[in-house]
């Protein structure tokens, strides 16, 4: 009967933490379809024709292309993207921060996922075309902050079963994607052509992201059905 009732006492715990954690997993879904949705949008509302080999991605979000063609339409549709992937980043590494039992990596990834936000909120705000030097260095800041983010997740929120395996793996498919992305870079302008070379690398790097945002969110929800409780 202790035995059982212990069990009972701690199912009955951390079930509310797996419904509120549902939650948050479909607001990230959401939220990353949205972030897709706008920046689709800011392709079509691109006013020259899109090269992907060819443009930047932050190209969408210029207001002013280099022909002084305006873009007003497309840098707000991108850079509004921006900002939302900014909150997105920032609540998922604070939201797997505070269900973490050790306290310093619960502050660290509190930490980490603010720096992230400054990051990605400062490449929205401060357009190339108009702050070039500040919006690279936020660009700076954002690849720090969820680069380093990743790398303190494993064995983090336990309790809302998160794997340590698929974390793991997840920093050694970014180390990889940094080993290509730092192999283009030396290679770029010597053995191989700037463009595509340079578009190839943000896209890489955006790609990463992306996929990591959008496999842990659709993973986190579907542990944490209620019927999975």
């Amino acid at each position: 009967m202790f035995f059982f009732s212990t069990n009972k006492n701690k199912t009955n715990e951390v079930a509310p933490k797996m419904k509120k954690a549902n939650r948050f997993a479909r607001g990230f879904i959401l939220c990353i379809l949205l972030v897709t949705v706008l920046i689709g949008l800011a392709i079509a509302f691109y006013p020259m024709p899109y090269s992907w080999p060819r443009d930047f991605l932050s190209a969408l979000g210029l207001t002013t292309l280099n022909n002084n063609i305006p873009n007003l339409i497309s840098s707000i549709l991108f850079n509004t993207a921006l900002l939302i992937s900014g909150i997105m980043s920032a609540c998922y590494f604070c939201f797997r921060g505070q269900n973490t039992k050790n306290k310093i990596k619960r502050y660290l990834l509190w930490f980490l996922g603010i720096v992230s936000d400054i990051g990605l909120f400062g490449i929205g705000l401060f357009i190339y075309n108009i702050a070039p030097d500040i919006h690279n260095l936020c660009t700076g800041i954002a690849a720090w902050g969820i680069g380093s983010a990743i790398i303190l997740c494993p064995k983090s929120a336990e309790i809302l079963k998160y794997r340590l395996s698929e974390d793991i793996l997840w920093i050694l498919f970014g180390l990889f994607v940094a080993i290509l992305w730092i192999s283009l870079n030396v290679l770029r302008g010597t053995m191989l052509p700037w463009t595509p070379t340079a578009q190839i690398q943000q896209k890489i790097m955006i790609g990463f992201f992306w996929l990591y945002m959008i496999w842990n969110s659709i993973s986190l929800f579907l542990r944490t059905q209620t019927k999975n409780i």
